[in-house]
């Protein structure tokens, strides 16, 4: 989102959050196998106006995984938590009680 972008606390601390971005991006990748050996349940938000490429991750972690619980949120891109809090909030609460 532009705003948080723009704080400078953001932009300082953005290259510590994309550094696992950068050439060590295999070494903070977790496996096939090691998803389906997680037991603890997981949400996974599937944001439906976010690029293809997270929609996609986000339903493989939803075959992976073998105790997630998939939420569509479609009125929403990269950050649902910021941009529908109400849904995201209601969704996560429902999940935590669950």
């Amino acid at each position: 989102m532009p705003w948080m972008r723009a704080q400078p606390e953001a932009r300082a601390a953005s290259s510590h959050v994309l550094a696992i971005m950068g050439p060590h991006l295999r070494a903070n990748l977790i496996t096939p196998d090691e998803c389906a050996r997680i037991r603890n349940p997981v949400m996974v938000v599937v944001s439906l106006k976010d690029k293809p490429l997270f929609h996609n991750s986000a339903r493989r972690l939803l075959q992976l995984l073998p105790n997630a619980r998939g939420v569509e949120i479609d009125n929403v891109a990269h950050w649902p938590q910021f941009e529908d809090p109400e849904t995201f909030n209601r969704e996560n609460i429902r999940f935590l009680k669950s």
